[in-house]
């Protein structure tokens, strides 16, 4: 079973647009450095070209970008999971 990396890449970084707090909005602990969002956003997706049919793949920008690998692994433990979400928020607002 592959992880999805490609798609869960353009994932992120569409959600990475959401400005306003709901479904799909990232949320980031304020404590946060520079570095750690240099490495979220430290990959772009570009068009080549191989015998005149496009594809698409991730190209560095930088030359860390572990923040990014590891959000496209919780991204897939996430999905190996499948937690009840649901019940896990109506558990935490209960106490």
């Amino acid at each position: 079973m592959g992880v999805g990396t490609d798609s869960t890449k353009e994932l992120s970084f569409h959600r990475l647009q959401i400005e306003d707090s709901g479904p799909g909005y990232m949320h980031f602990h304020d404590g946060l450095e520079l570095e750690f969002f240099q490495q979220l956003t430290s990959e772009k997706r570009v068009a080549r070209y191989h015998r005149g049919r496009r594809k698409y793949e991730w190209k560095k920008t930088r030359n860390r970008n572990e923040v990014l690998d590891m959000t496209v692994y919780n991204c897939a433990a996430l999905a190996i999971l499948e937690p009840d979400l649901g019940t896990l928020v109506d558990r935490l607002q209960k106490g």
